[in-house]
């Protein structure tokens, strides 16, 4: 039985949480990815480990005056929790993104991951689960497959699942976020789950996550342009917030104390 040890701990206290791998295709294709790289430090700005502002090292100021040095652009200070300039930046990264990628793929991924820190802080309510991520050092191990057709239909606490980690936005952060009205800007910015990743997350907690009414009115007029853009028969609350089933817990997990006296993350541990 493959085993899934996470280690945590600081000098007040000392926690690790076992698990073992399901039976399951995907399952085995992201253990084998987790093999190569989780003995690497996992990378601030693709993990959330409760988005502790103090432990947000990443000053998305000075990633921005940075990113316009490398691309050899005036740098103009915005107010960064402003979405419409958070969106103006989103557009930049995509901008220059073919342009950049080549020889300065670190200064895009930590500008694109530094925006989204942003509005997941702003929208930290939302989270019910840790992620885990080792950023731009994935890359040679991603896989692009349908993951959306692998979803679980329900999440259940405790759980390690491979969950969205697109880049780009989930059709409600889309609407949330003011983006154009435009069906061809929304295929191509918002999208379904096409990766399989090593990054995971630990659910820790059930929201009861439902579409808006405004949503799903806006979303109405371009649903089903979107789903056949992108090969898939529907998309429900479920699938933004779910993911694919990887690993269970051997044994049970007490979650809230865990959350509450929440340790530093030290490393991962594969049996």
């Amino acid at each position: 039985m493959s085993k899934i040890k996470l280690i945590f701990g600081n000098s007040q206290n000392h926690h690790d949480l076992d698990f073992f791998l399901i039976d399951s295709d995907i399952a085995y294709r992201w253990f084998k990815k987790l093999r190569h790289i989780h003995r690497l430090p996992i990378s601030d700005t693709d993990s959330r480990l409760l988005l502790q502002p103090d432990k947000n090292k990443y000053d998305i100021k000075i990633i921005h005056e940075e990113f316009c040095q490398v691309a050899g652009i005036t740098f103009n200070l915005l107010d960064y929790n402003n979405q419409i300039n958070l969106n103006f930046l989103h557009q930049l990264y995509e901008q220059y993104h073919d342009r950049l990628v080549a020889n300065n793929a670190d200064c895009l991924y930590r500008l694109h991951m530094a925006i989204h820190n942003i509005e997941n802080l702003k929208n930290i309510d939302k989270f019910s689960s840790l992620s885990f991520g080792w950023g731009e050092k994935e890359g040679p191990l991603m896989e692009r497959m349908n993951m959306h057709e692998h979803y679980s239909d329900i999440l259940k606490n405790g759980n390690l699942y491979v969950k969205w980690s697109e880049l780009g936005k989930l059709p409600s952060q889309y609407f949330i976020d003011g983006e154009p009205n435009d069906q061809s800007r929304f295929n191509i910015l918002s999208k379904p789950n096409n990766t399989l990743r090593s990054k995971f997350s630990l659910q820790t907690s059930i929201k009861n996550f439902q579409f808006t009414e405004e949503f799903n009115s806006w979303f109405k007029n371009y649903k089903t342009g979107w789903l056949t853009y992108h090969g898939i028969n529907d998309w429900l609350p479920i699938d933004e917030m779910g993911g694919v089933h990887v690993a269970e817990p051997l044994q049970e997990i007490e979650l809230e104390d865990f959350v509450l006296t929440y340790p530093d993350f030290k490393k991962i541990e594969l049996h």
